[in-house]
């Protein structure tokens, strides 16, 4: 929902123009000069057009780093009447920008500011081509993994209260629902038209019956309703009151009525022309896999079929661990999954994980954080887990959201803490903060941050002292070879086309049980096309920069060598990252060397 909000308000930005001095070609210091100042102003501009839910993430007192709260409105953001249309603009707008980045000579630029413009060339890149119109009407609203309909109340909850404002505004918020939905839902019914709708209706259907069963017990209505509690003292008792009398009314009058009339518009849909496969199966569905949405979840510098081949060769290896397993130990496979951890709660996993990581990743300051379960009627079986980094410049803890329904004691939660917590988004979130300039805390590369997030989840079995190694071998292997084929059967469904019985004969190529293709199918093509490439993808490309430095370097590679590497670079395009691997392993051989 944001980046179609940043789409449509984009072609209203304010056009900054630098001017450089005179018509000479500039020096070093001039460009360098000028650059900062481009990418200040880009920042901020970016920051303002990206809508309310972004700002208000990112910064408590936007202000305070040049943002004018002012020129950003309290909303959702509704969709555009045409959005064809807006693709036009968006288009120009994108065109504008690139112009006024061209004058800046890369070469001229510190070492710093090369990183920061191949980071901002590669943004541009990907705004131009999702831009192009015969690409208007392709995004999907309502999948099992991000439809709007489970991700608006998320947002409500994980919206931050700090001063009374913040009230008001979810108050706003709130009102503006019913307006929200009749604007994606007539987005929606232009899809249907154009032939273009892909909805899993059985599950969206289910999720907005969910939202309305819970009633005035709604899990985004009480956890906001506590926030304006923890306002004391700063409300009196009666404000305090007043306000919550406030939102049960917005929710009565206006949250569960939305969710009603949403209800109706998509049971009316339900008869229309529904495309049950992949993307590649709607006019433009291949190029649009190809041109916005493998770049956007991966940021990798490879063509998709070579991100076939990149994923192919690591599931080749996973099976080689679990086929050494299974050699040195045939009984590990029957109690695979019998071990159990000794931890009851999620605070002394995480505990437990940063104090073990400490030698193995660079040293930060160390984040407050406050951990609870997802609430029922939030909870969806494709979400294990969600971190929501708190402010830049709060005060309050950053939040993880975990599904109740993993069990405390298992290895799969334990995974799950490291990759939202330490050493995964958590940590690496604020070793960003600490390190790294502004626009790392905008940017996101979802191929970095999940594929970093997975790495580190499997990097962190080896702490689990107790587990049998056999049983942490064959763990590690299959956890990896069910993310691998998870982002594979991702893109044999939504761009190489494949129908269930493609699936199934990929399963059983791969020597797996082909009975499970259609469950794996439905499961697939029911999730945003992508959605399970940043694990998948992004994963390997962490596997396989490893694999690099440890060749290169043999006996002199080191674990905190290697993830300081990685994370030097912040949420990047991999092409940025594996100049930091690169530069690691001529740092390392030239002190050998010397």
């Amino acid at each position: 929902m944001k980046r179609l909000k940043r789409l449509t308000t984009v072609i209203l930005t304010a056009i900054f123009v630098v001017t450089l001095a005179g018509c000479a070609a500039p020096n070093a210091a001039q460009q360098q000069a000028n650059f900062d100042t481009f990418m200040e102003n880009e920042f901020i501009s970016e920051v303002e057009s990206s809508g309310y839910l972004q700002m208000h993430q990112l910064f408590e007192e936007p202000q305070n780093f040049g943002i004018d709260p002012q020129q950003v409105e309290v909303s959702f953001g509704d969709l555009p009447e045409d959005f064809t249309q807006a693709q036009v603009l968006a288009q120009l707008a994108m065109q504008r920008k690139r112009q006024r980045f061209s004058v800046f000579d890369r070469g001229l630029l510190t070492a710093e500011q090369q990183e920061l413009y191949d980071i901002y060339d590669n943004i541009l890149s990907q705004a131009e081509k999702s831009s192009q119109p015969k690409y208007a009407y392709l995004a999907g609203m309502w999948s099992t993994d991000a439809g709007l309909h489970l991700l608006l109340p998320m947002n409500l909850s994980a919206l931050r209260i700090s001063q009374e404002q913040d009230i008001e505004d979810i108050l706003t918020l709130i009102e503006q629902i019913p307006e929200v939905f009749e604007s994606y839902i007539a987005y929606t019914r232009e899809q249907e038209k154009r032939g273009l709708m892909m909805i899993p209706f059985e599950e969206a259907l289910e999720g907005c019956r969910k939202q309305l069963q819970s009633g005035m017990q709604n899990a985004a209505l009480l956890d906001i309703k506590k926030k304006v509690s923890d306002l004391s003292p700063e409300l009196s008792d009666e404000q305090i009151q007043a306000y919550h009398k406030q939102l049960d009314e917005a929710f009565e009058q206006h949250f569960l009525p939305a969710y009603e009339q949403l209800l109706r518009d998509l049971t009316s849909l339900q008869n229309g022309k529904n495309n049950p496969y992949g993307l590649s199966h709607v006019e433009h569905g291949k190029e649009y896999y190809q041109d916005v949405v493998f770049p956007s979840r991966v940021g990798n510098d490879r063509s998709v079929e070579e991100s076939i081949e990149l994923l192919e060769t690591w599931m080749k290896q996973a099976d080689r661990e679990m086929f050494e397993v299974y050699r040195k130990s045939p009984n590990a496979i029957e109690t695979f999954g019998n071990f159990v951890t000794s931890y009851t709660e999620y605070e002394d996993i995480v505990a437990d994980l940063l104090e073990k990581s400490q030698e193995d990743f660079p040293e930060i300051e160390r984040a407050a954080y406050h951990i609870e379960p997802i609430h029922q009627d939030q909870n969806v079986s494709s979400i294990l887990a969600y971190y929501v980094k708190n402010a830049i410049d709060a005060s309050a803890p950053d939040q993880i959201r975990v599904n109740p329904d993993i069990k405390a004691n298992s290895v799969e939660l334990f995974m799950t803490m490291a990759h939202e917590g330490a050493p995964g988004h958590m940590y690496q979130s604020n070793y960003v903060q600490q390190n790294k300039g502004m626009w790392s805390q905008l940017v996101r590369y979802l191929g970095y941050q999940e594929g970093y997030a997975c790495y580190v989840g499997l990097y962190a079995l080896q702490y689990l002292e107790d587990m049998d190694p056999n049983e942490r071998q064959l763990f590690y292997a299959a956890t990896l070879k069910s993310w691998l084929l998870s982002a594979r059967l991702d893109i044999g469904i939504h761009y190489e086309g494949w129908k269930p019985e493609d699936l199934q004969k990929y399963l059983q190529r791969m020597g797996l049980n082909g009975s499970v293709a259609q469950d794996y199918y439905e499961q697939v093509q029911t999730m945003s096309p992508g959605s399970l490439l940043s694990y998948g993808v992004g994963v390997a490309e962490f596997l396989d920069l490893r694999e690099y430095a440890q060749q290169e370097l043999g006996n002199q590679f080191t674990n905190s060598g290697f993830h300081e590497a990685i994370l030097k670079s912040g949420p990047a395009p991999f092409s940025v990252v594996r100049g930091h691997v690169q530069a690691y392993v001529g740092e390392v051989r030239n002190q050998t060397i010397v």
